[in-house]
């Protein structure tokens, strides 16, 4: 959605659609049978603050 339509595209939302991509592969391995561990890294909260301000990559 976010390729096609430039009237409604932004950094956030190229950034959900990502993560929504992360959790979506996440979720196929676990149904798949391969071992589901949470993936939340030491710095998470700067994670955060770094895709609130535009600045995540």
């Amino acid at each position: 959605m976010t390729k096609g339509d430039v009237a409604h595209s932004s950094f956030i939302d190229q950034t959900v659609y990502n993560k929504l991509k992360d959790k979506e592969k996440i979720m196929v391995d676990a149904i798949d049978g391969n071992l589901l561990v949470p993936e939340y890294p030491d710095d998470y909260l700067q994670e955060v603050k770094k895709i609130v301000l535009g600045k995540y990559k």
